[in-house]
Order: structure tokens, then C-alpha cells, then sequence
């Protein structure tokens, strides 16, 4: 397992929560970008998680060249660092490598259409009404609560075809599932399997329904679709499948773009020069997003595992062993991104690893978060006007950050977000 230097030399446990309760430390870890590969020896910390260290790398061109690999880099044992044997946690599209993995990638994006795709775009953007609706008549809020996270939640939940009146269960176990994992959330852990059980119990309900009654919604088409492998069989996702496709679908698909518009909200607001160039110029609402995502980078890492024996930029890498992939910081390499630390919405090109760093784990939701962005701004900007953080809010509790920790590689986020503003009527 030797590498060029350990994350102990410098003193720092990766696995710390307090390293991140003020957002991700881009600069105090910017050093993990000077080596290819570094090594995460066992601490406290990571013993919770797993028996053994791990590998760290936060170059961008490493971690394209980790994810694109799945000869060398097998997602097999899952994205977390925590280790789930396969016959528990079930083989899905998040820990299954190709052609095993392109099954699942090709049974799901049967479900997304062109003409459901339009109709989400629609509903997507009557939310987006809606929730800024919600807003008249005061002049601040808590954004995350209120707003960033409505819109991706209801969108997963039109995805599925959750009845309205039964998504506030559904959007609170998914949201207690992640929160559990922080200590200072107020959310038990003990909650985290009752919340997961619920879930799981809730979509194999959903689709026995839609097995026998399919409506006109991607749930109902997952169910019934049908694929012709290469070798003239035919397929289609089992029950246990569609059950964790659900769990997937309403972690991964809400928590990761709740983030990304909390964050990117929060960037516009710091960087007023950037607010008002958007503002007078829509067209650059589509570099804008981009920005955004890299600016936010709301997924924290996903780990692979070392197949065999191999280097990595003259680094060997021992086999069995995990590498996670930090795309946080990533996305802040100066090798990439001219003056990275600078938020700038006009940022082209951009070639950011926010939706992961190509291969066949790319993120399959990227351009519905791109979209969920884009329009959930779009309404803000055009309606809302002298935007402020609400420094003043009650109780004196200001911006709060979720941190899970390494448990949850879609995790670190914002929790609370009190912002100022006045309505246009």
C-alpha cells in the first residue's frame, strides 16, 4: 500500500466531521492535489467505517482516470467506504460494473422518454411557481427547507408517481436517512433503518400497483420494461432491483441538486457583481448552472476498489483495497480550472466532475439536475429581488451545515439557509 506521502504525515483525519461543518475546506485540503494518490492509514474514524485504510485521490486528471477504469477500479463493493457485503445491500447500478452495470443504465433510461421528459420539464417548472408562490407575503425564509429541497423532491416524486397527499412521509424518511448519520442533525440514528425500511416497503407497494394498474408515469414503465441482451435473452429489473432503484432515485436525486441550488443561491449572494451580470444577461444562465455545480461539487466522493495490484502515476495501489474519489476538490485543480477559487458564471470551458468523471458510473441523472437548476433559478431571479443572508434570523440560528461524514458519499451540505428578499407581486 505505499504511496509518495500518508494523510497522517500532515495530521489530518479525512473522516473529522469538524474538518467540514463549515462547508467543504477546499484550501486547508488542497494539498491532497499535490501527490497523485495518497494514503489513508486506519483511524478511529475510519475504523467505524471499515477494517482497514484507504486510498485518496483529488486530481482531477486521477479521478477521471480512477472512474473510467472498471477493469482496475471495480465498483463492486459499492460507492461508500463503509462495507456492505453485496448480498445485503443487492447488486444495483451503483455497485455493478459493466455489462452487469450497463444492464441496469439501459433498463432505466428506458423509463425516461422524450415525450415524460417533456412533461417533466413541465411539472418541474410549475413547482418551481409554486414554491416561490409559497413566499409572498413576508420577507425571509429558511431557503433550504422551503425552497432548495421542494423542487427536487417533488420531482423525483412526479418521476415515481407518488400521490401529493403521501409525499411528506416519503420526503421525511428520505431526509432522516441522511441527517441520521450527522450527530448534531437532532435525528437519531436509530431512525435511519425504520426510515430505509419504510422506503424499501413503500416501492415494492408502488410497484405491485403499477404492475397491475401502470399509469402514465416513468414508475409504470420501469415495471414493465423489457430489454433484449446482446444474446438474444430478455430482462427486466426483479423486484429487489426496483426497490433500490427507488432508494437510489430519492436519495441520490434529491439530496445532490437540494445542495446544489442551496449552495449556488448562497454563492450569488456572496458574489453580488456575479448576481447582477446574471440578472442582466439570462443567456448565460447555462454556463451559470455549471458554475454552480462545480462550485457546490455536492457529492463528497464515491469510492471504487483497487481490482488487482497496479499503479497509478508510478504509485502502486494494492488490490482489495478502496480508493476514494474527492470531486470537491477536483473541481477546484488549478491544473483545470483557471483561478478556481473564483466563482464565475461566464466559466467556459468547464469541465467539471461534479456528475462524476466519465465511464460508466457517469451520473445518469445529470442533465434532470442540470434542468431542476436551471429552473428553479431562473424563477428565483426573474420574482425575487434585494436578496440577502438573513444574518438577523430567529433565534439568532444562522447558515448550518449537514455533515455526515464518509458514511454518505452524497452527504455534506447545507442545512439551514436564512435569506432576506422581497417578493414581486
Amino acid at each position: 500500500m505505499a504511496t509518495t506521502a500518508t494523510v497522517a504525515e500532515v495530521g489530518l483525519d479525512l473522516t473529522d466531521r469538524d474538518l467540514y461543518r463549515d462547508g467543504f475546506p477546499y484550501e486547508r485540503l488542497a494539498f491532497l492535489r499535490d501527490e497523485p494518490v495518497w494514503w489513508h492509514p486506519l483511524t478511529p474514524g475510519v475504523e467505524e467505517l471499515r477494517p482497514t485504510g484507504f486510498y485518496v485521490v483529488a486530481r482531477h486528471d486521477v479521478v477521471r482516470e480512477v472512474s473510467r477504469d472498471p477493469q482496475r477500479f471495480t465498483a463492486f463493493h459499492g460507492s461508500a467506504l463503509r462495507d456492505v457485503p453485496v448480498e445485503r445491500q443487492g447488486e444495483s447500478i451503483t455497485n455493478s460494473d459493466p455489462p452487469v452495470q450497463s444492464r441496469f443504465r439501459r433498463l432505466v433510461s428506458l423509463g425516461f422518454t422524450p415525450l415524460m421528459v417533456a412533461r417533466l420539464d413541465e411539472m418541474m417548472e410549475g413547482w418551481a411557481r409554486r414554491i416561490v408562490d409559497s413566499l409572498a407575503g413576508r420577507d425571509r425564509c429558511e431557503f433550504v427547507s422551503e425552497v432548495a429541497e421542494l423542487l427536487p423532491l417533488h420531482v423525483i416524486a412526479d418521476i415515481v408517481g407518488i400521490p401529493v397527499e403521501e409525499r411528506a412521509q416519503v420526503f421525511d424518511d428520505v431526509k432522516a436517512m441522511l441527517r441520521s448519520w450527522d450527530p448534531e442533525s437532532g435525528v437519531p440514528f436509530e431512525q435511519y433503518d425504520g426510515a430505509q425500511m419504510r422506503l424499501v416497503m413503500y416501492a415494492h407497494a408502488l410497484s405491485t400497483v403499477r404492475r397491475g394498474a401502470p399509469e402514465d408515469d416513468v414508475w409504470s414503465r420501469l415495471v414493465h420494461a423489457q430489454l433484449t441482451l446482446d444474446d438474444g435473452s430478455v430482462t427486466e429489473l426483479n423486484e429487489i432491483e426496483l426497490d433500490l432503484w427507488f432508494l437510489i432515485l430519492s436519495i441520490a436525486g434529491s439530496e445532490t441538486t437540494r445542495n446544489a441550488i442551496a449552495i449556488g443561491l448562497k454563492a450569488l449572494i456572496e458574489h453580488p457583481e456575479q448576481l447582477e451580470r446574471l440578472r442582466a444577461d439570462p443567456s448565460l444562465m447555462g454556463t451559470a448552472v455549471d458554475e454552480v455545480i462545480r462550485w457546490a461539487s455536492p457529492v463528497l466522493y464515491h469510492r471504487r476498489t483497487v481490482a488487482a495490484d497496479t499503479s497509478v502515476r508510478g504509485v502502486p495501489l494494492e488490490g482489495d483495497l478502496p480508493v476514494a474519489m474527492f470531486w470537491p476538490l477536483a473541481n477546484r485543480d488549478e491544473r483545470v480550472f483557471p483561478d478556481p477559487y473564483r466563482f464565475d458564471i461566464a466559466r467556459s470551458p468547464n469541465d467539471h466532475v461534479a456528475f462524476g468523471g466519465g465511464g460508466p458510473h457517469y451520473c445518469l441523472g445529470a442533465n434532470l439536475a442540470k434542468r431542476e437548476v436551471k429552473v428553479m433559478l431562473t424563477e428565483l431571479l426573474s420574482r425575487v429581488d434585494d436578496l440577502a443572508l438573513d444574518d438577523d434570523s430567529a433565534g439568532g440560528d444562522g447558515i448550518r451545515w449537514s455533515v455526515p461524514g464518509l458514511a454518505v458519499p452524497v452527504g455534506l451540505g447545507l442545512d439551514r439557509l436564512p435569506i432576506r428578499y422581497s417578493l414581486r407581486s
